[in-house]
């Protein structure tokens, strides 16, 4: 997509969702914040013990997670935010999948 730049990583170049989020409402603004933070605490489940058994075990507590989502029953304070700011597609969800997936590689 034009104006955004994905890292390796993933992630997006913040400079770019800095920019788009400047015409964004204020609504928009909150839904990327929670959907930014969900996406950040998927990804860092991957790298926050040097453990790799703690790493899939977070992995897989996360992608327990996303059946929760699915279902309107997320347990984790970023989860609950993510339901209430962003609409429950088939977007979104495939959208969390994709992030547990950049975390599992």
């Amino acid at each position: 997509m034009p104006g955004r730049q994905r890292r390796q990583d993933g992630r997006v170049d913040m400079d770019s969702i800095g920019l788009a989020s400047t015409f964004a409402g204020a609504e928009t603004q909150q839904a990327w914040s929670a959907a930014t933070a969900l996406r950040d605490s998927v990804l860092a489940s991957a790298t926050t013990s040097n453990e790799s058994a703690v790493c899939r075990v977070q992995l897989q507590w996360w992608s327990d997670e996303l059946k929760r989502l699915a279902v309107g029953e997320p347990r984790h304070p970023v989860s609950k935010q993510f339901v209430e700011r962003c609409p429950m597609t088939e977007y979104t969800l495939g959208l969390v999948q994709e992030w547990l997936i950049l975390a599992e590689r």
